[in-house]
């Protein structure tokens, strides 16, 4: 009876003692992991970059050194479609790796082969789908991936650029990346039948302007033709000025289509010659030129014009003298630009970036960025008598930007500035929101995208997209 009281003991302490063993060895473990975890860096689509041999084989990065940005066809003998499959197969194995956190791990990944849209631009349409832990995580979230029974269906048009090393190897990495809808194309895992055309927008390529030989002229057929603008060009508004040929007007100070011509210039004063801010406009192709005195202020910075129709048009001009604060001005005509009358004044006292307007009463404003003022875009809906401020919604920071700017890091800190809102094919308002000229992450080329379909009432988050240095 004895020995089986010891012996009971003795299981007993045995099992305390394994139990122990066992938690000690548990804690140990998750310590390790977690420590594994933590070491991991995820890399966002816009930072991930891979870098290949010419057979298409992963090896391990170079220093950067006699790169050369090319198109994928000048890279050995890879098509882009190669190139997009092995950058997704890549960036996403980043979510499969052994010590990975499981909400953010993916699991049984299924790539779709790549389809070209752009073998100029080497644009890709990507396609995959995985299976989620968690299927109400949020590190998804900027992936506008389509849930369907745990899975996680998700498209991007991807812009890649490679950089070619000249010593059998290339970097490749996206520039952009959009939802097909932003691109011009049906979403196939919202819509089975993607649709083949691509309806994306063109600027017409057969009426422009040039400066050549002391003249502004300009062309309705691709350049077979010149029309002489009756102005001196020395009033006009250029931007690189310099020799007399190859000047590049102010953006937005001018327009040229087949149905109006108009060029802004003026608003200048050099010793006691002063010229009121003008117009010169042309509704037939150049025939006939009307000039129109806007108003007699002078010391212009920026100049703006828009038609809506052949009645309503819009100017706006920012005036600055002698280190005065800059102040600008709104324009409108309701009969062809015959007669123009000030309706209103800018918002801020602040230096103008641009402006655009989508009908002779609603306009945007956007301002250089002040760290003192909340939002540097503003909205008029009444021909700038009254503005509103545009707070483009705040997202969660991305995984990347977080790990590389520090937990201090919020999205406000991070994206600040908003650029001239832009209108697509679709009459959609499109704005981004820069990092602004001092961004830290990924040196302030990442910016986030936003839309607005109910002409600016609201304003949806769209995604990262890369955005070039001009």
């Amino acid at each position: 009876m004895a020995n089986k009281k010891y012996i009971i003991k003795l299981l007993e302490k045995t099992a305390i003692f394994v139990a122990f063993i066992i938690a000690v060895v548990i804690l140990v473990f998750n310590g390790y992991r977690n420590r594994k975890s933590r070491d991991i860096n995820i890399k966002s689509r816009y930072t991930f970059a891979v870098t290949i041999d010419s057979s298409g084989n992963v090896v391990e990065p170079r220093d950067g050194k006699d790169v050369n940005h090319t198109l994928s066809k000048d890279f050995a003998g890879l098509g882009i479609s190669d190139i997009s499959g092995i950058w997704t197969r890549e960036f996403l194995a980043q979510y499969s790796q052994k010590y990975l956190s499981w909400s953010k791990k993916l699991k049984r990944i299924e790539i779709e082969n790549p389809e070209v849209l752009d073998y100029e631009n080497d644009i890709v349409l990507i396609k995959f789908s995985a299976g989620l832990n968690d299927s109400n995580t949020d590190n998804f979230e900027e992936w506008e991936g389509i849930m369907d029974n745990g899975r996680m269906h998700c498209e991007w048009v991807a812009s890649f650029i490679i950089d070619n090393h000249y010593d059998g190897t290339a970097t490749i990495y996206v520039s952009s990346i959009m939802s097909p809808e932003d691109y011009g194309i049906e979403q196939s895992s919202k819509n089975s039948n993607i649709s083949s055309s691509l309806e994306k927008a063109t600027e017409s390529t057969y009426a422009y302007y040039q400066i050549k030989n002391n003249f502004l002229s300009v062309t309705y057929d691709g350049g077979e033709k010149f029309i002489n603008v009756p102005v001196d060009i020395s009033k006009l508004p250029v931007v690189y000025p310099g020799s007399s040929d190859g000047l590049t007007l102010m953006s937005g100070s001018y327009i040229v289509s087949t149905t109006m011509t108009a060029f802004l210039y003026g608003g200048s004063q050099s010793g006691s010659n002063r010229t009121p801010l003008t117009v010169i406009y042309s509704t037939n192709l150049g025939e006939e030129w009307i000039t129109c005195e806007i108003d007699a202020t002078y010391g212009a910075q920026y100049m703006y014009i828009d038609f809506f129709d052949e009645k309503n048009g819009v100017i706006v001009a920012e005036y600055s003298n002698n280190g005065a604060q800059p102040h600008s001005k709104v324009y409108t005509t309701s009969n062809g630009g015959n007669s123009w009358a000030a309706t209103g004044s800018g918002p801020s006292s602040g230096k103008l970036k641009g402006v655009k307007f989508i009908s002779s009463q609603a306009g945007f404003f956007a301002y250089e960025y002040d760290e003192q003022v909340d939002s540097n875009l503003y909205m008029t809906t009444d021909s700038a008598k009254s503005f509103e401020k545009i707070y483009l919604p705040e997202q969660k920071l991305d995984t990347a930007i977080a790990d590389a700017l520090g937990e201090q890091a919020s999205w406000s800190s991070v994206f600040s500035e908003a650029e001239v809102p832009v209108v697509d094919k679709n009459n959609d308002i499109i704005v981004y929101l820069t990092q602004g000229n001092d961004g830290k992450y990924n040196n302030g080329k990442t910016a986030a995208k936003y839309v607005s379909t109910d002409k600016g009432v609201t304003f949806k988050y769209l995604g990262m997209v890369e955005i070039s240095d001009d």
